[in-house]
């Protein structure tokens, strides 16, 4: 990697899939190795589609001295405070008639927004459709149920609204119908396709607007460090990655991500069972210390 002060590198890393084990928590070698990075200096944050309150209980009281960036970059975020860096939301008429044509394709969206005002992002209310509901999406909302107020929409309200980000976990031909016939003829959407790593045989797709992404969010915050994304170590391992992971100086996937994950990114690290980020962080701050 060339010069290896730990102040000249942002770590950067997903959540689900990648960093967190298998039954969605902190493993604590991981734990562990960040602290490491932090006490010699390094930058380290997360870039997630969960929202601040589900990666704050996910990272288990670990603090992050960044920014976390959330809602697939479309929200960037103290974790401890809640108090909001900046926003790139999908502004209230397409957020609402994506979220109406959604609910007339049969799906159960569910969507985060802002109140107009909001500077904390514990103010993020959840919108989902008026059903019917499937299964996975209903344990879905009971597992964020702790950290959102809840409103039933077809639309409407979430019309007047500024949408971080619209889910949809339904049967894959359904997502990527609704993918292609209304997210990608849309210039300031983007849309993410995507495997469900918890409820085989279902598919996620994961919309936002076009400006949000891992990778603006990570250049923002590297900028504010005096680094580039040329100076980013990226580890993800999905779709909503891409962006990041193909920007990112260095990038990585554990060997279970997609194919076309795998065939667009060289790195590789162990696997979220092998705490796969933490052995990597450790060999880094090793191989430092030898060079010192």
């Amino acid at each position: 990697m060339g010069d290896l002060s730990p102040a000249d590198r942002l770590f950067v890393s997903d959540l689900d899939g990648t960093l967190l084990l298998p039954d969605k928590t902190l493993g604590p070698r991981t734990r562990l190795a960040i602290e490491r990075l932090a006490r010699a200096g390094g930058w380290f944050t997360v870039a997630t589609g969960r929202g601040a309150g589900a990666t704050a209980a996910a990272l288990g009281g670990l603090r992050l001295p960044l920014d976390g960036i959330l809602h697939n970059g479309a929200l960037a975020a103290d974790l401890s405070t809640g108090a909001i860096s900046w926003t790139a939301a999908l502004e209230g008429p397409v957020a609402g008639e994506l979220f109406r044509r959604a609910c007339a394709h049969q799906m159960t969206p569910v969507a985060y927004a802002l109140p107009a005002g909001a500077t904390r992002a514990g103010q993020t209310v959840l919108f989902h459709g008026p059903g019917p509901i499937n299964r996975p999406t209903r344990r879905y909302l009971e597992s964020v149920r702790a950290h959102h107020r809840f409103q039933v929409d077809d639309g409407s309200r979430l019309g007047g609204g500024s949408m971080l980000s619209m889910i949809l976990l339904d049967d894959p031909d359904r997502v990527g119908s609704f993918i292609t016939t209304e997210c990608a003829p849309l210039t300031d959407v983007r849309a993410y396709p995507s495997v469900s790593a918890y409820t085989p045989g279902l598919a996620v797709g994961e919309v936002t607007a076009a400006a949000a992404s891992k990778a603006s969010a990570a250049a923002q915050i590297a900028q504010s460090l005096g680094l580039g994304l040329e100076s980013v170590v990226a580890f993800g391992d999905n779709l909503n990655d891409l962006p990041l992971l193909e920007a990112a100086g260095w990038a990585f996937c554990p060997p279970d991500a997609p194919v076309a994950v795998l065939q667009r990114v060289a790195g590789r690290i162990g696997s979220t069972a092998e705490e796969g980020v933490a052995a990597y962080l450790e060999q880094w701050l090793e191989d430092r210390q030898l060079r010192e």
